[in-house]
């Protein structure tokens, strides 16, 4: 609340009449230049009882400072509010219309809001309701106003400042990220300006599954740069701490066009809100100010009216005045003049021994009124406190110090060392000498011994109570110890069984995953046992070029069903069951662990079969081949089989050879040689195995030796560039290893042979780009593709004749397609959007092939 003029409201008994009073105080100030005055008019009230005089007077110095207070609270409030507009302050705090220095020189007691018939307490407690209830009023009204200016200045507080903190939503667009993949991840990086060189050169090594070049700046401003980075989602938190060891900041924001729009609309709706509420609320403050405010002054009248009945005594004759002091300097001149003036007043200020002993007894009196009536009212409030220790005494769980102390502390109030002289005064003043009302005195100073009596065997009670608090302090506290102690016990035997539970459902659920797992081996097993093709779906992850094409939602179960969203709005899903499905984070290990069984089949003496078929660029050759980091099912297979040669090289001789043939264009060619087969003729031979008359056939002693010239069939074999693949295989891939084994003990010989096929992938003209040559590659590739599709039908239908001999294909894989040979399908699947038509196709093919039945034996020869 802004500073006032200084003023002083008092008050002085009337001499013949008030009007004279008024003149002798204006005469003497006016005379020295010392202040303003005006007369403070104040109504004839309600005197009521002494009693009632002497207890309202402490209440309304309380009032008087509520009032104040409150009132005060309005005027900074409202200067708050303003904010910018607070020169317009003064302007506002009025009282009745007019500024508050003309309301107090020409106060007049408000008659409507304040009837003089009501009592003084009446009254009193009229001011305090209205002011209690716009102290309640303002509470609630700033409570609101300053929840929504503070989440407004958030806001706005968010919208600039430093990239470390600022919201990013208006710096980024919908381009700066890869949405709706589920394994790549865009990040928002601050990075200082001395350190983005630094940044360009670093951010790629900081982790090995960042996307290359993928990083570009989005924003800078004097102090850092905004910068995006793409990796996989799984090594996020890798990235995170790497890069701050760097000093680079990661920023944890997902862009969202919902939430970035909702939160532009909120700051709009939030200013929107303050100014639709800025106006109303200035309205309530500037005229509850004035009510608070003119409320305020009446108490201050109200205390004059009692505090000068209670010093002049009756019949009611005072006048009320309010001075301005004119001068800062004034002020003490103005004090020792209205001292001298008034010193009469002033008790002490006179002559003990040769003052009026009337008029000195009947000062006595009032004082000694005034006291007895503190005593009664604290007689009341005494006997209210010890009902209620004696009613908490009944409670066992009722903490009494808090009680005990109160009372002590009033007790000592009440039997202060003082109080003992008061009798003694009384009879003295009860003398017929010394007073003409000695009689009335008496009978006074018998009630005083009455009271003080009760009091002090109100006292003994108390000190009776306190030792039983005392006793049932030490019960309750006894009690609470052993209940403390249930209660440790208690909890601590409850953590231990949740301890255990844990234990229990963690191994629960890790025996339930190892079930699940050993269940689809001994399933795999049974199917291989009846002859059935094995079917592995694997889903290759999305790179660069299909990030931006959505990639549709796979789920997978561990027992091998797949579902496929096939709609925007995942509302159409297909379902697939095969005997595995690896999902893009599947590593190659993973993989070949269940293709081990497989070799080690023809280990046994089986005819083993593993196919990878899909679309181009779908991962086949991944799987099959793989690279140097991360091999394939060939490279892992050589390894396995010359692992288990030399360790069994006691009990077992064995014998290794291969060949490898590729069919271009349905002709096959020898990638041994690198030259085309002269004769293309495929047989059957007497064990039931398909042949190539003049095949190159070698012989093979170590895995090394293997790998080497499978790397350089691999170097020979027809490839070519299209849209969709810049390495595309251009034939069919066909690796053969036969294996002769001889026991040392018993002579027994088996003959096993792994076929690993490599298909060329299924292809779109208008996807591919493919034209010239490479479009005829295509034909073929898809021609002999839909033989073996032809092939698998027929198998599945049971078909009386199979058209093996529609393709070179087929026909050389006849002994793996419903022979005797142990198959396992791998169907490779893309996950992006645009490729949704081949994948669904290649997820049907994977369901025909599972229905095939093969008739495995192993080879023994005699």
């Amino acid at each position: 609340m802004p500073e006032i003029t200084e003023y002083w409201l008092i008050s002085a008994p009337g001499d013949k009449t008030c009007q004279q009073t008024w003149e002798s105080l204006n005469k003497r100030t006016k005379d020295s230049d010392l202040s303003n005055n005006w007369k403070f008019h104040i109504p004839d009230l309600k005197v009521g009882t002494l009693d009632q005089l002497v207890g309202l007077s402490d209440d309304l110095g309380k009032l008087d400072t509520f009032a104040e207070t409150v009132t005060r609270k309005l005027a900074n409030y409202l200067g708050e509010v303003l904010e910018d507009q607070k020169d317009k302050l003064h302007e506002n705090l009025v009282a009745n219309g007019v500024e508050l220095s003309a309301y107090l020189s020409h106060f007049q007691w408000d008659l409507a809001k304040y009837p003089i018939k009501q009592s003084l307490r009446g009254m009193a407690d009229m001011i305090s309701r209205q002011i209690t209830q716009i102290e309640t009023d303002l509470k609630s009204k700033a409570s609101a106003y300053n929840s929504l200016k503070g989440s407004l200045q958030a806001m706005e507080r968010k919208q600039t400042g430093s990239l470390l903190t600022r919201n990013l939503g208006d710096l980024v667009k919908k381009e700066d990220f890869v949405l709706d993949s589920e394994y790549l991840r865009t990040l928002m990086v601050v990075v200082a300006k001395p350190y983005l060189s630094d940044w360009w050169s670093r951010y790629e090594s900081l982790n090995a599954v960042v996307v290359p070049r993928s990083s570009k700046l989005i924003f800078e401003d004097n102090e850092n740069a905004l910068v995006s980075v793409t990796l996989f989602e799984k090594a996020t938190e890798e990235f995170k701490a790497k890069a701050r060891e760097n000093k680079f900041m990661v920023r944890d924001f997902v862009y969202d066009e919902k939430e970035l729009d909702a939160g532009k609309t909120e700051l709009t709706r939030l200013a929107t809100d303050k100014r639709k509420q800025f106006g109303p609320l200035v309205r309530w403050l500037k005229v509850n100010f004035g009510e608070s405010f003119i409320a305020w002054i009446h108490v201050k009248a109200l205390r004059v009216f009692v505090e000068s009945v209670l010093r002049y005594g009756l019949p009611v004759n005072f006048q009320g005045m309010l001075l301005q002091p004119k001068k800062k300097g004034s002020a003490k001149r103005l004090r020792e003049v209205l001292n001298n003036h008034y010193a009469h007043l002033d008790q002490s200020a006179g002559d003990s021994s040769g003052g009026d002993i009337r008029s000195q007894s009947s000062v006595e009196v009032r004082n000694l009124r005034r006291l007895v009536a503190s005593l009664k009212r604290n007689e009341i409030g005494m006997k209210r406190k010890i009902q209620c220790l004696e009613e908490a005494l009944l409670q066992p769980s009722v903490d009494f110090s808090a009680h005990s102390d109160e009372i002590m502390e009033n007790l000592s109030e009440l039997f202060h060392p003082d109080l003992a002289s008061i009798p003694s005064l009384f009879v003295e003043l009860s003398s017929e000498d010394h007073h003409p009302n000695g009689h009335r005195l008496s009978k006074f100073r018998i009630a005083l011994q009455t009271l003080m009596d009760l009091l002090e065997k109100q006292k003994e009670d108390y000190d009776c109570l306190q030792t039983q608090n005392a006793e049932l302090q030490s019960t309750l506290n006894a009690s609470l110890a052993r209940e403390e102690s249930f209660r440790i016990g208690h909890l601590e035997t409850l953590e231990k069984l949740k301890q255990e539970s844990q234990q229990k459902l963690e191994f629960l659920e890790s025996t339930l995953e190892e079930e699940q797992f050993r269940r689809m081996r001994y399933h795999n097993d049974v199917e291989d046992m009846k002859g059935k093709i094995r079917v592995f779906c694997r889903i290759k992850p999305l790179f660069p070029p299909e990030i931006t094409m959505k990639d549709k939602r796979f789920k997978i179960s561990p027992l091998g069903l797949l579902k496929l969203n096939i709609s925007d709005h995942e509302q159409e899903v297909k379902s697939f069951s095969f005997d595995r499905v690896f999902s893009p984070l599947d590593d190659q290990k993973t993989v070949y662990d269940d293709v081990r069984s497989l070799v080690q089949s023809t280990l046994d003496g089986y005819n083993v079969c593993i196919w990878a078929y899909g679309q181009t660029g779908s991962g086949k050759t991944h799987t099959m081949i793989g690279d140097q980091m991360n091999p394939g099912i060939a490279p892992r297979a050589f390894d396995q089989i010359f692992t288990y040669i030399k360790e069994n090289s006691q009990k077992w001789d064995h014998s290794v050879s291969a060949s490898m043939l590729e069919i271009y264009q349905d002709k096959l060619i020898d990638l041994f040689r690198n030259e085309p087969l002269p004769r293309a003729e495929i047989l059957k031979d007497s064990q039931g195995y398909m042949v190539v008359p003049g095949a190159c056939v070698k012989q093979i002693s170590a895995a090394d030796e293997l790998s080497k010239l499978f790397e350089e069939g691999i170097r020979s074999q027809h490839k070519g560039r299209t849209k969709m693949n810049s390495v595309s295989s251009r034939s069919h891939l066909v690796l053969s290893v036969l294996i002769e084994s001889k026991s040392k003990l018993s002579g027994a010989k088996l003959k096993g042979k792994l076929n690993l096929i490599d298909l060329a992938g299924s292809e779109r003209a208008r996807k591919t780009g493919a034209t010239g040559s490479t479009l005829k590659e295509a034909a073929f590739i898809n021609k002999s593709l839909f033989a073996l599709g032809e092939v698998i039908s027929s198998l599945a239908a049971g078909s009386a004749h199979i058209p093996y001999r529609n393709s070179k294909l087929t026909t050389l894989m006849q002994d793996s397609l419903g022979g005797n040979s142990k198959t396992l399908f791998f169907i490779n699947v893309s996950s992006a959007a645009c490729n949704l038509d081949e994948t669904i196709s290649s997820l049907m093919y994977g369901t025909r092939v599972k229905m095939v039945t093969n008739a495995p034996s192993k080879n023994e020869l005699h």
